[in-house]
């Protein structure tokens, strides 16, 4: 969920890694709305961010487009 720029930036750092350059320069939030809230909800899991990790955040926005942007 970060800029393409930035992860270009980042190569293959961690998680955590790459959090740490997030949190020290702003510029890496650009105009990403979420970033905020992103670090906040899921800052417990960057040091050991998992599959189970993404395939629970992704349930979580399809979850939120199917119901607040398309709203069925």
């Amino acid at each position: 969920m970060i800029s393409r720029h930035s992860n270009s930036e980042f190569g293959n750092k961690s998680t955590q890694e790459k959090i740490n350059l997030i949190n020290n320069d702003k510029k890496h939030f650009g105009n990403l709305r979420y970033m905020d809230d992103f670090l906040v909800e899921y800052s417990d899991k960057f040091e050991n961010w998992s599959l189970e990790d993404i395939d629970e955040r992704s349930l979580k926005f399809a979850k939120d487009a199917y119901q607040n942007t398309w709203k069925y």
